[in-house]
């Protein structure tokens, strides 16, 4: 064979095995990720946007520790509403400390929990 007949014997035969192969999308989420749930930036009506989940709550000097995960970081001074389900469990206002995932509110009203969604 000739050099240039090697050449696209191998092209062809790489890409029937690539457009054979199964890629990552067709794989379930839950196959190659932890079990943590990830927040995410996800509109839930035309209102309210979810900003992340609430991990830590430290109810002696009032604040919230909120997991935004890949959503973006509300200013400084936002108010936010946590939601147990359906129910609102309290407000938070963001603080100034932030560190990529996570954001330091304020308990402004109510008592929100470890586990909340909460929105802005």
């Amino acid at each position: 064979m000739t050099f240039p007949l090697k050449i696209f014997i191998r092209a062809v035969l790489l890409a029937a095995v690539v457009s054979v192969a199964p890629s990552c999308a067709t794989f379930k989420q839950g196959n190659f990720r932890s079990n943590r749930k990830t927040p995410r930036a996800v509109a839930v009506n035309a209102a309210r946007l979810q900003i992340g989940t609430v991990t830590l709550v430290n109810e002696a000097e009032k604040f919230v520790l909120i997991d935004t995960g890949v959503a973006a970081v509300p200013p400084p001074g936002t108010a936010l509403k946590a939601f147990s389900g359906e129910t609102a469990s309290g407000v938070v206002a963001v603080g100034n400390v932030n560190r990529r995932p996570f954001v330091v509110a304020d308990i402004v009203q109510g008592m929100p929990r470890k586990g909340d969604d909460v929105f802005q």
